[in-house]
């Protein structure tokens, strides 16, 4: 965790080890807005640690793009998909609840 430029910033990490081969990490970008921690920016990566394969989203906030990734780690090609998040108020930090479960629109478990 820091706190650079007026913005927070959080990392988790998760690392499967019995019953899945999944590893990855969440980074959380919040700035203080309306009496409020609100979620600037949200980035997600994942490996599945048997096939390979990667996953990776890139949310801004901000802007509302959201970016997903997908590859694997024997190559160095990656397909890349831009899409729009729904128009809405910034989450708070109280959405975001412990991190672990943050699925925004679904966008994690799609991956």
């Amino acid at each position: 965790m820091e706190i650079a430029r007026g913005v927070l910033h959080i990392d988790l990490g998760h690392f499967m080890s019995a019953g899945g081969w999944s590893a990855g990490t969440s980074h959380f970008h919040f700035r203080w807005s309306g009496n409020a921690l609100r979620l600037i920016g949200f980035d997600y990566s994942n490996v599945q640690r048997n096939t390979g394969a990667l996953s990776t989203l890139s949310i801004n906030y901000l802007s509302r793009r959201v970016k997903v990734e997908h590859g694997n780690i024997s190559a160095d090609r990656q397909t890349v998909r831009w899409t729009r998040l729904k128009p809405g108020p910034l989450p708070t930090v109280d959405e975001v609840g412990d991190g672990m479960a943050y699925d925004p629109e679904g966008l994690v478990s799609g991956l």
